[in-house]
């Protein structure tokens, strides 16, 4: 005589547990497929993404992209950019060399300073840390910051006029004289207050066009007065003390920027620590084409008024912005979805043995059970709701974690790195659901088998 639940009994498996099993193992194919192609994807000048794979390329394609007037820069190529050349000359980056003078070191007198403290190049203090001015400014302050008056600007015109190499030095935004005369124009706290670094120096917002004319001033009435370079320090956010505490703080990949006229930066002589090249490509070029002109041949080839524009510092195009993007996603998305998909398996795996033991040891209950006449969709009913909970729960608690803490993440990403992971996220959490879901389903099959076989022995015997 056959039983009922023979089949379970004996270890063999139903067809539908064979297809359950087949699509997880492609669920998790798939996942890895998916994160393995963030690496190859590229993305055109309209921002549409295609799949690159590199081992679909042939050598002789990518040597037949650039002819031999491309290589060696004697090609005209005036039919990919538009280059816009800038006003100003530009000179190659220098070393600077000189002493760095005390504060008040102009009220000493210019004898003494080139005799005794700086026989060579000089770095003269412009504007303190503390805010105040060294020397008679025409510059307008406000009422709570000190301006030296007097000798000072006696002194400094003649150490100006000495031809020594001379430098300004100029405290930009770490100033707590303006920032206490101009509270508005300053960092503050959420309650209003004045922020202070871990010195107690207040800081002034990088952002607000008061502080930038002020700065700006400044700097222009240095090339005014013959200052052969003006060293910017402070030009930046507060990085010590509590920043997080930083009410109207703007922090970002672009800390701050001036912009003057290209006439004060030839008036000032400044040196270019780098240059950047803009361009746009005309209408209907190709994309990898242009990319590979302007990498290996404009950029070699391209001076102003016959000198090297300095540093062009780091190379990047539009499709190459869009693939590292793309890669710094799949790369953050591989390590996430890998640490968590360990963790989701293993606890759904500890779930699973133990409903699976539960039932195994509750084998007679379920027997007496179907002996008192309860139906098998009442027994399957009372398994289902004990394995629900104890899946369910740890469910409920993971998502209620991820609910606030992917929020602020993808916030912080989106703010910070400038990409979206909104759709990463999303398709991470349904290949875990599916993989939990499926450990969860299995669970109660094989459970479901279990509690058919220990009734069916009830009928054997």
């Amino acid at each position: 005589m056959v039983t009922k639940g023979y089949n379970s009994y004996r270890g063999r498996m139903s067809g539908g547990k064979i297809v359950l099993i087949v699509v997880l193992a492609l669920v998790l194919v798939g996942a890895v497929a998916y994160l393995a192609l963030q690496n190859y994807v590229v993305y055109d000048e309209a921002g549409n993404a295609t799949i690159d794979l590199p081992f679909f390329h042939r050598k002789d394609d990518r040597d037949d992209k650039t002819d031999d007037s491309t290589v060696d820069g004697t090609g005209d190529r005036d039919d990919i950019v538009d280059t816009v050349v800038p006003e100003h000359p530009h000179v190659k980056v220098a070393a600077l060399h000189g002493t760095r003078l005390p504060d008040d070191c102009l009220w000493w007198g210019a004898d003494y300073i080139m005799n005794t403290l700086a026989p060579e190049d000089l770095v003269l203090a412009v504007k303190r840390t503390t805010g105040g001015i060294t020397y008679a400014t025409d510059v307008e302050t406000p009422q709570g910051v000190v301006v030296e008056t007097g000798r000072p600007i006696e002194c400094l015109r003649t150490l100006l006029s000495s031809g020594r190499y001379t430098v300004g030095h100029i405290v930009c935004f770490r100033d707590s004289a303006y920032a206490r005369s101009v509270p508005e124009t300053a960092l503050v706290r959420e309650d209003g207050q004045l922020w202070y670094d871990a010195e107690g120096q207040a800081w002034l917002d990088p952002t607000d066009p008061q502080v930038l004319q002020y700065i700006t001033a400044l700097v222009k009435e240095c090339g005014e007065l013959g200052f052969d370079e003006v060293l910017l320090d402070s030009f930046c956010y507060p990085t010590g003390g509590d920043t997080a505490a930083i009410a109207n703080s703007a922090m970002g990949s672009n800390p701050g920027t001036v912009v003057v006229a290209d006439e004060l930066l030839s008036q000032l002589n400044l040196q270019p620590y780098s240059s950047s090249l803009l361009v746009n490509y005309k209408q209907g070029m190709d994309t990898t084409e242009a990319d590979e002109s302007i990498k290996y041949t404009v950029l070699d080839n391209l001076l102003v008024d016959g000198k090297e524009p300095g540093s062009w510092g780091i190379f990047i195009t539009r499709s190459e912005m869009y693939t590292q993007a793309a890669q710094m996603n799949g790369m953050i998305s591989y390590l996430a979805i890998y640490i968590g998909f360990v963790l989701v398996v293993a606890c759904a795996a500890i779930l699973s043995i133990q409903q699976l033991s539960n039932v195994a040891d509750g084998s007679r209950s379920y027997r007496v059970l179907a002996q008192i006449g309860c139906e098998d969709r009442q027994i399957r009913h009372s398994v289902m709701a004990q394995q629900a909970v104890f899946f369910l729960f740890p469910l409920a608690v993971g998502l209620a974690h991820s609910f606030v803490a992917l929020k602020v993440i993808i916030e912080l990403v989106s703010i910070f790195g400038n990409m979206s992971i909104g759709g990463t996220v999303g398709l991470t959490c349904a290949i875990f659901l599916a993989a939990y879901g499926g450990y969860f389903l299995v669970t109660y099959l094989m459970s479901t088998g279990m509690v058919r076989a220990a009734i069916a022995t009830r009928y054997s015997e």
